[in-house]
């Protein structure tokens, strides 16, 4: 009885997949991410207005709703602190917005 070339490399494929399976994170690989995030305070922003140094992407001198995104306040915010509706929000326009807000 002959084998095939084919049926032995399908046999090989199939007994080697377990090898490359990836294992799915555990509770403790995803403490560790979440330690992670909280050391970096660019990866998780407060849920009130930050401190506009603080944010992420505030050096060119504006925030998009994109770039928005991590912090919620300004997220849920963004466009009543957009004041000319550019679809940008300024450290003026921010620091407005904050005030009226509290």
């Amino acid at each position: 009885m002959k084998i095939s070339k084919l049926t032995v490399a399908l046999g090989l494929v199939v007994l080697a997949a377990p090898a490359f399976a990836q294992t799915p994170p555990t509770a403790q690989d995803a403490k560790k991410d979440m330690n992670a995030q909280k050391q970096d305070p660019l990866m998780m922003q407060e849920s009130a207005p930050a401190d506009w140094a603080m944010m992420k992407g505030h050096e060119k001198g504006f925030l998009t709703m994109n770039e928005a995104a991590p912090n919620s306040w300004l997220a849920a915010n963004f466009k009543p602190c957009d004041t000319n509706s550019d679809g940008k929000v300024t450290e003026a326009e921010y620091t407005a917005c904050q005030k009226k807000q509290h």
